[in-house]
C-alpha cells in the first residue's frame, strides 16, 4: 500500500511508513510560503515585469484632467391649456419622468452634436498618407464619445456631464462647447418651426370668418325685423296659452249652455202655458127644467099611445127608450153640478221661456267668441312657428359667430404664446438650466503615482494567484504532515532519501552479481 502511494505521489525526499487514521486539514501559510520559495524565480520575474509595465505607463501616459458640468431639467416652460374663454387653465405640475431625462441624455450624445463639437474644438487629427478628413472626424467623434460621460444623478432631475483629456483647458473648452450645442439642440428639438407664421395665418382667417358671421347676423336682424325672435316667440306662446285657456273656458261654457238649453226645453215641454186661478161648482137650473119638461112630454105622449096601442108596439118602445135616456141625463145633471173655472198665464213657463231665450242668445255669443278665439290661437301658433324658425336661424348665426370668435381668440392667444416662446428661446430661457458650468480642473484625475500604485497592487495580486495555482497543481508529498493529511493515517517512520538511494544501489549491485 505504501509502495503504491509512493509511486502515485512521486516522493523524492524520504520513504515514510504510515498506519492508522488522521483527519485532513487544508492548506496553511507554511505550505504557501514553501511553494513561493520553491518558485521564487518565476514569481520575481512576473512581479518585476508588471512593475516595469506600470512604470512605463506612468512615464508614457500623460495625466488626465476632468471637467464637470451639471444641467437641471425642469417644467417651468410647460405650455398652459388655452381655451376659447378668457381664462387659461394651468396644466397640473408633474415630476420629470425617466423618459424625459433619457431623452435629454440622448440629445447630449447625439452624433450630430458631437460632430459639431469636434469641428468647433478642432479635435480631429490632420489627415495623413491620403486618409480622408471624414474618417478623421468620425474617429474624433468616437474618441469624444468615449471620453464624454453623461448620466443622471440618482434621485434627482440633474444631468451630470464629465469630460477628460490631457489638457485642463481643452477639457473645459470641449465641455462648454457641448453645453452650448446641447442648448441649441434642445431649442431645435422642443420648438416648432414656422409656428408663429402659421398662427398669424389662422388669426387672419378666423378674423375674416368672424366679420362675415357678424355681417350675416346684422343682415338677419335688418331683413326679418326681429332683434330677439326667441323673446318674441316666448311672449307669443304665452299669449297663445292665455287664449287657448280662454278658448277652453268658452267651449266649456258652450257645453254648459247647451246642457242648460236642453234642460229648459224639457221643463218648457212639461210646464203648461196657463194655470187655474179660481174653481167654482153650481147647479144648472135651466137644464134641469128643460129636462124635466121634456120628460113630462114624453110620458104624456106614452100614455096617449098606450091608450091606442099595445106596449109592444115599436113606437111605444122607442118612446120608452127616449124616456129612459132623458131620466139618465136628468139624473146625471142632478149628480154633477156646473163647475166655474178661472185660468191665468203660468209665471214659471214665462221664466223658463225667458231663460231659454237668454241661454240661446248666450250660446250664439259663445259660439262667436269661440270661433274668434280659435282664429286668434291659430294665428298666434303660426306666428310662434315662424318666430321659432327665425330663432333657429338666429341661433345658428350666433353659434357661427361665437365659434369664429372663440377660434379667433384661441389663435390670438396661441400666436402670443408662440411669440413669447420664440423670445424665450432667443434668450435661452428653457426647460433646462446649466446649474454648474464646465469647470477647469487644476489637479489631474490620474497621476503617475496612481499608475505605480495600481501596477504594484496588480503585481501583488498576480503573484498571490500564481502561488495558489502552483500549490494546487503540485501533487508531490514533501513532509510527513502532507502525507498524513492526504492518506489520513499516522506516519510511523521516515527514511532519508540519501540512505534510500544507497540501499537501492547495493541491492541492484547484489542482484547483478
Amino acid at each position: 500500500m505504501v509502495g503504491n502511494q509512493l509511486e502515485e505521489k512521486n516522493t523524492q525526499d524520504a520513504l515514510i511508513l504510515v498506519g492508522g487514521n488522521r483527519p485532513f486539514s487544508p492548506w496553511n501559510t507554511r505550505d504557501l510560503l514553501s511553494t513561493a520559495f520553491r518558485h521564487s524565480n518565476l514569481l520575481i520575474g512576473c512581479f518585476s515585469a508588471i512593475c516595469v509595465l506600470a512604470v512605463l505607463a506612468a512615464i508614457t501616459r500623460p495625466p488626465e484632467y476632468a471637467s464637470e458640468a451639471k444641467v437641471l431639467v425642469k417644467h417651468e416652460r410647460s405650455d398652459p391649456l388655452v381655451t376659447p374663454g378668457t381664462e387659461q387653465i394651468q396644466s397640473p405640475d408633474r415630476s420629470i419622468s425617466a423618459e424625459e431625462l433619457n431623452s435629454e441624455l440622448e440629445l447630449i450624445q447625439n452624433d450630430d452634436l458631437l460632430r459639431g463639437v469636434v469641428l468647433a474644438c478642432g479635435l480631429e487629427k490632420r489627415p495623413r498618407n491620403g486618409a480622408s478628413a471624414d474618417r478623421n472626424v468620425a474617429l474624433a467623434v468616437l474618441r469624444l464619445r468615449s471620453r464624454l460621460r453623461a448620466a443622471v444623478v440618482r434621485k434627482t432631475n440633474v444631468l451630470s456631464l464629465r469630460y477628460t483629456s490631457p489638457s485642463p483647458e481643452t477639457s473645459a473648452k470641449v465641455l462648454s462647447t457641448v453645453l452650448a450645442y446641447y442648448l441649441d439642440k434642445h431649442v431645435t428639438a422642443h420648438s416648432l418651426s414656422n409656428q408663429l407664421e402659421f398662427f398669424d395665418q389662422q388669426v387672419e382667417r378666423y378674423q375674416q370668418d368672424l366679420a362675415k358671421a357678424n355681417e350675416e347676423l346684422e343682415r338677419f336682424t335688418q331683413v326679418d325685423g326681429s332683434v330677439a325672435p326667441g323673446t318674441q316667440r316666448d311672449a307669443i306662446l304665452q299669449r297663445e296659452n292665455e287664449f287657448s285657456a280662454s278658448l277652453q273656458q268658452t267651449n266649456s261654457a258652450i257645453a254648459e249652455t247647451q246642457e242648460r238649453i236642453r234642460t229648459l226645453k224639457k221643463q218648457a215641454a212639461n210646464t203648461p202655458l196657463r194655470v187655474t186661478t179660481q174653481l167654482r161648482d153650481s147647479d144648472n137650473p135651466q137644464l134641469l127644467q128643460d129636462l124635466k119638461a121634456t120628460l113630462l112630454k114624453l110620458e104624456l105622449r106614452r100614455t096617449d099611445l098606450l091608450s091606442k096601442f099595445r106596449p109592444s108596439y115599436p113606437p111605444v118602445q122607442e118612446l120608452d127608450q127616449e124616456i129612459a135616456n132623458t131620466k139618465a141625463t136628468l139624473s146625471s145633471a142632478e149628480s154633477s153640478p156646473l163647475r166655474d173655472k178661472t185660468t191665468d198665464v203660468n209665471p214659471i213657463r214665462q221664466w223658463v221661456d225667458s231663460e231659454l231665450k237668454k241661454a240661446e242668445t248666450e250660446l250664439a255669443a259663445l259660439h262667436s267668441r269661440a270661433e274668434k278665439t280659435d282664429g286668434i290661437v291659430h294665428s298666434y301658433d303660426r306666428l310662434a312657428r315662424n318666430l321659432d324658425s327665425q330663432q333657429l336661424r338666429y341661433e345658428a348665426l350666433q353659434r357661427s359667430a361665437k365659434s369664429a370668435e372663440g377660434s379667433y381668440l384661441l389663435y390670438v392667444r396661441k400666436r402670443e404664446d408662440a411669440r413669447i416662446a420664440s423670445a424665450l428661446d432667443k434668450k435661452r430661457i428653457l426647460n433646462v438650466t446649466v446649474i454648474e458650468p464646465a469647470t477647469r480642473s487644476v489637479l489631474p484625475t490620474t497621476s503617475r503615482s496612481f499608475y505605480l500604485l495600481v501596477g504594484a497592487m496588480l503585481a501583488f495580486v498576480l503573484a498571490a494567484g500564481m502561488i495558489v495555482i502552483l500549490q494546487h497543481i503540485d501533487n508531490t508529498f514533501r513532509t510527513p504532515r502532507q502525507l498524513e493529511e492526504s492518506l489520513q493515517v499516522p506516519v510511523l517512520a521516515t527514511v532519508p532519501l540519501d540512505h534510500l538511494l544507497s540501499s537501492n544501489a547495493i541491492s541492484t549491485r547484489n542482484r547483478s552479481t
